[in-house]
C-alpha cells in the first residue's frame, strides 16, 4: 500500500515537471537557444546520467537483432518526437501544447491496432473522434485566440510530435519485455543521440554562454535534469507498482497543471476556448482509454 502511494506521489511530481517544462522550455527558446540545440543538450545531458545508472546495474549491450528496433525507437521516441515538440513550442503557446499533447494515448490506440492488430471499440472510436476534432479546432482556431502569439505550424509540429512518441510507445514494447527498462532507455538515448548531434551541433556553438542569466541557466539543468532524466526514472517506478495504466492515466493533468503555470507566471491566461477544448481532448482521451487492452499500452510522456 505504502509503495502504491508513493508511486501516485511519483506521478503526481511527474505530471507537474512536464507541465512547468512547457512554461520554462518557452523561456529559453528561441530568445536564448534554437530549439535543434536545445535538444542535442537535453539528450545529451539525459544519455550521460542514464549511462552513469546504467553501469551501476552491470554494463550490457543488446542483441545484434534488436539494433535496428533500437535505432528506431531512438529516432522516435527521442530525436524525432523532442526536435518537433521543442520546434512546436518554440512557435505556439503552452497551454496548446500541453492539451495536443493529450491525444497520445489514443493515437497509441490506433497504432496498436494497425501494428499490433489489436481490435478498436466503438467507445475508442467515439474516444478518438472527439479528441481529434478538439485538438484539430484548437489547431484551426486556437493560435488565433491565444494570449501569445503563436502559429498552426507550431500547433502541428506538436501534433506530429505527439505521434511519433504514440508510434515509440508501440515500437518499444517488445524491447520492454525483454530487457530491464532502465538499459532499454540508456540504448533508446544513445541511438536518439546519433540523430540529434549532427542536427543541433551547429545551435549549442552558437550559445553565447557567458551571456546567459542565471535564471535561464535554471531553467535549462531542469529540463534536462527533471524533465527528461528523473521524470523518465519516476514513470519507470509508477509502472513498476501501478501499471502503465495508472501512468498514463495522469498525463490528463497535463493540460490544467500547464494553464495553472501559465497563469501564475504571468505568461498566459487560457481562453475559454482553450479550455473548453482542452476539457473535450482529455474526455475523449478518457472515453478511449478505459478499455483493459488499451491501458497497457498508455505512457505517460512530455
Amino acid at each position: 500500500m505504502k509503495d502504491k502511494r508513493m508511486a501516485h506521489l511519483a506521478l503526481l511530481c511527474v505530471a507537474a515537471i512536464y507541465s512547468i517544462n512547457y512554461i520554462w522550455a518557452k523561456d529559453v527558446m528561441p530568445a536564448y537557444v534554437q530549439s535543434s540545440g536545445f535538444i542535442l543538450l537535453r539528450v545529451l545531458g539525459a544519455s550521460l546520467l542514464f549511462f552513469i545508472l546504467h553501469l551501476t546495474r552491470g554494463f550490457s549491450w543488446p542483441d545484434k537483432g534488436d539494433v535496428g528496433r533500437i535505432f528506431l525507437c531512438g529516432m522516435l521516441g527521442v530525436a524525432g518526437n523532442q526536435l518537433f515538440f521543442f520546434k512546436g513550442l518554440s512557435m505556439t503557446s503552452p497551454v496548446n501544447s500541453s492539451i495536443i499533447m493529450t491525444i497520445s494515448p489514443l493515437l497509441v490506440v490506433v497504432l496498436g491496432a494497425l501494428l499490433h492488430k489489436d481490435k478498436i471499440s466503438v467507445q475508442r472510436w467515439i474516444g478518438l473522434a472527439i479528441a481529434g476534432s478538439a485538438a484539430l479546432a484548437l489547431i484551426i482556431i486556437g493560435s488565433e485566440l491565444s494570449s501569445i502569439q503563436s502559429h498552426p505550424l507550431g500547433d502541428f509540429f506538436i501534433l506530429l510530435n505527439a505521434s511519433f512518441y504514440a508510434t515509440y510507445l508501440v515500437v518499444v514494447r517488445p524491447l520492454m519485455k525483454k530487457y530491464p527498462p532502465i538499459k532499454v532507455i540508456q540504448w533508446v538515448f544513445l541511438a536518439g543521440l546519433c540523430v540529434v548531434l549532427p542536427i543541433g551541433f551547429n545551435q549549442v556553438l552558437e550559445i553565447e554562454w557567458a551571456e546567459l542569466p542565471s535564471g535561464i541557466l535554471l531553467r535549462m539543468s531542469f529540463v534536462i535534469v527533471f524533465t527528461t532524466f528523473i521524470a523518465y526514472l519516476f514513470n519507470i517506478y509508477a509502472i513498476s507498482k501501478v501499471g502503465s495504466a495508472v501512468t498514463g492515466m495522469y498525463i490528463y493533468l497535463q493540460p490544467f497543471l500547464a494553464s495553472v503555470f501559465a497563469a501564475l507566471s504571468g505568461m498566459e491566461i487560457p481562453s475559454l476556448f482553450q479550455i473548453l477544448m482542452g476539457v473535450l481532448v482529455i474526455l475523449g482521451v478518457f472515453i478511449g482509454s478505459r478499455n483493459p487492452s488499451t491501458k497497457k499500452m498508455v505512457l505517460s510522456k512530455p
